[in-house]
């Protein structure tokens, strides 16, 4: 997980995904629930029982107030793995999570703000949670507020402020950097 979101170490999402397979061939069912949440192809391939496994553990943890097991449940509900897709209840999770400064759920209620996903639109909302984690240090959200300084969504567009926010994203290894035309951010 740090490699993935780059705690305390470079991000590495190539690097965490070995890792998580390897654990995975193991027998971790924490290392398969990780897969699935983060790779389609991953997902497909899981094994229904394993992800019942471990959706049980996050839930144990998310009740006992653990942020990133609440995001992660919340991520559960949003994509629909091991459970039938529910943007509010991942929106609650990423909520309870976002609450306790955890960056990767405030990056993710973000989302649903922007997208109105299990919550009403609300593109202020999403532009303070991505200024939230991106301040943190999180690539995703470093990227996502960056297109929303280059789209004017949520705030006035601001193409330099755009390219300072991918960069600090880039530069966390983040592979979420949005690739803007050239001309767009001129």
């Amino acid at each position: 997980v740090c490699l993935w979101y780059g705690r305390g170490v470079y991000m590495n999402q190539v690097e965490a995904k070995a890792l998580w397979r390897e654990a995975s061939s193991e027998g971790s069912v924490e290392a398969a629930g990780h897969l699935a949440q983060r790779d389609p192809d991953d997902r497909a391939a899981a094994d229904p029982a394993v992800i019942e496994a471990v959706l049980t553990r996050w839930r144990e943890r998310a009740a006992k107030s653990h942020a990133d097991a609440q995001n992660v449940l919340g991520t559960s509900y949003h994509l629909g793995i091991g459970v039938t897709d529910d943007h509010a209840e991942a929106a609650r999770w990423y909520q309870l999570a976002a609450d306790q400064g955890c960056a990767a759920a405030q990056n993710n209620l973000g989302y649903c703000y922007k997208h109105g996903e299990g919550v009403a639109q609300d593109y202020d909302k999403a532009v303070q949670l991505y200024r939230f984690a991106a301040e943190s240090g999180d690539a995703a959200a470093q990227n996502n507020l960056g297109a929303c300084y280059v789209n004017g969504t949520g705030v006035p567009k601001d193409n330099a402020e755009a390219v300072r926010l991918y960069r600090l994203s880039a530069q966390q290894g983040g592979q979420y950097c949005n690739v803007q035309p050239r001309k767009t951010l001129q």
